[in-house]
């Protein structure tokens, strides 16, 4: 289809819409135009083109050869944010492959110095030596440069700033044949390399994996997508998403067996396919079915979802606002141990603030900041009363965002063990444990 056909159709689609019909698709003799209406007052135009590729995605996935297909918003979202451990692995790669040629450079920049520096000592003190074996003339004369000459001139060109060289040279090219060799012997299985993401507003840098001294790292990351009632703390929706990794850094822990438990009937597991379903559905146990892990390389054993959006802990953090005109207080409660909380409330003028019983607070861009450092179980409530200068009506105090970070995983998944399947006694293996928290979006509206 060319450029012009899909103006002019984009052109005649502005002109078939009536306002005071709703509409989900249009057909004219030639062409069907499908399109969902925006429901969101706070979506703009940028917003669109910033997310163009990921609804075109979208509605790929929902209308094939312009029918309609038996999906839900839920299996939609899954297929968009698919990704391929493939091409994790080959970015991986490749990002190892570039550092391991720039180090490789700077050894071989460190050598060449320091030949360079003792050419140059080693030229002196011959110039020195044959300069002062020369007679003494008290005559000016002029003749040809004897071997001592020589000597001296090369003592003093060597104390100069080195020059380019000239013609070729034997240091390390890239591109040339032995960066090709360096490239080649690189084997997938023997990189120990974490891929780095974008932060986004809720991520906990936590040290990288590598860094670890033990044996085994397992890793579980996890999103948070929550819509919270203003009245009660019921969570409207809720998606809570999460992948369980592991990495071996030593060869003889390439077959350990991984114990795990979840107590939270809500969460729904899904193991990898080379996992032993059987085994892990028997004994909670994560193991390998006949292949060994990956060495140096973090793979994913496990993805997991929370579907129930109650519970008696659940969700993480409730707010119970009540705003009365120019007045708001806000209860903060709390189900899970959490960290680094972040209120924001809009106000449109600058508050003054009665009571504060936790954490700081300060006003910047019409927003509220509400931050309080930790909240556990003993001391799960925190409130804040504050005063506005003009009179609001109660939609104008939200949504009310909120970010934190939580002490384990909020799917409550725990490992209990790792143990090596090779070691005959079964002994436990020392490993090391990562949380990392993305709360992509956490709303009280």
């Amino acid at each position: 289809m060319t450029r012009s056909r899909i103006e002019g159709l984009l052109t005649a689609f502005t002109k078939l819409i009536t306002k005071d019909k709703q509409h989900t698709f249009i057909e004219t003799d030639a062409v069907r135009y499908v399109y969902q209406a925006l429901m969101d007052p706070t979506s703009d135009e940028q917003q669109i083109l910033d997310n163009a590729f990921t609804l075109i995605f979208a509605f790929d996935e929902i209308v094939a050869l312009g029918y309609r297909e038996s999906v839900n918003m839920s299996q939609v979202r899954t297929f968009i944010e698919m990704d391929s451990h493939e091409e994790r692995v080959y970015v991986a790669v490749r990002q190892t492959q570039e550092r391991e040629a720039k180090q490789k450079m700077r050894e071989k920049a460190k050598e060449l110095s320091k030949l360079q520096r003792t050419q140059q000592l080693g030229n002196k003190n011959v110039g020195s030596t044959i300069t002062s074996s020369l007679p003494v003339s008290s005559t000016t004369d002029f003749r040809e440069p004897t071997v001592g000459d020589r000597a001296i001139g090369s003592s003093i060109s060597s104390s100069l700033p080195p020059s380019r060289p000239r013609g070729t040279s034997k240091a390390l090219k890239l591109g040339s044949k032995a960066g090709q060799g360096l490239f080649s012997q690189v084997n997938e299985e023997q990189l120990v390399t974490e891929l780095r993401q974008e932060e986004t507003p809720g991520t906990v840098t936590a040290p990288a994996a590598a860094e670890s001294e033990e044996p085994v790292t397992v890793t579980v990351e996890e999103k948070l997508k929550c819509e919270v009632a203003r009245d009660g703390g019921v969570a409207r929706s809720c998606e809570l998403s999460g992948i369980m990794q592991v990495l071996i850094k030593e060869e003889a822990y390439r077959r350990v067996k991984i114990s795990v438990e979840c107590e939270d009937e809500s969460v729904q597991i899904q193991t990898h396919p080379s996992i032993d379903k059987e085994l892990f559905k028997q004994q909670k146990l994560i193991g390998l079915r006949q292949k060994s892990f990956p060495l140096g390389v973090s793979v994913g054993v496990l993805k997991y979802r929370r579907v129930s959006t109650s519970g008696d802990d659940w969700p993480p953090l409730i707010i119970n606002a009540w705003p009365n005109g120019n007045n708001c207080n806000l209860e903060l409660q709390i189900n899970k141990p959490l960290h680094d909380i972040t209120i924001n409330i809009p106000c449109p003028s600058q508050p003054m603030v009665n009571e504060c019983s936790e954490g700081d607070y300060e006003w910047k861009r019409k927003t509220l900041t509400w931050k309080l450092s930790f909240l556990n179980m003993d001391s799960p409530n925190a409130t804040i009363d504050f005063d506005l200068n003009e009179t609001l009506q109660n939609d104008d105090f939200f949504p009310i965002t909120c970010n934190f970070q939580s002490e384990g995983n909020l799917s409550g998944i725990k490992v209990l063990s790792v143990y090596n399947e090779d070691d005959e006694e079964g002994e436990e293996v020392k490993y090391a444990s990562e949380n990392k928290l993305i709360v992509e979006k956490y709303e009280i509206a």
